[in-house]
């Protein structure tokens, strides 16, 4: 991404419109911010993944009582 935007830089020379070459630049400024941050991100993610009772469940192959399942939606299902 941040190569492209060497080669977009270049086709937006001829242009005028300083609202186009407004954002363009402000694209460009966020995505070389997320580039240098980028272990930052990784590292600190905002949320863990801990197993609920119905996946430990699933795991031992223990019955699961699930009350009322008929009115799930089929995405539930």
């Amino acid at each position: 991404m941040i190569e492209s935007f060497t080669m977009i830089n270049k086709k937006l020379i001829d242009i005028k419109d300083d609202n186009i070459l407004r954002k363009w630049k402000k694209l460009q400024i966020s995505v070389e911010n997320i580039y240098i941050n980028r272990d930052k991100i990784e590292s600190n993610l905002a949320f863990h993944f801990v197993e609920g009772n119905l996946i430990t469940a699933l795991k031992k192959g223990d019955w699961i009582l699930i009350d009322e399942i008929n009115l799930a939606s089929n995405e539930v299902l």
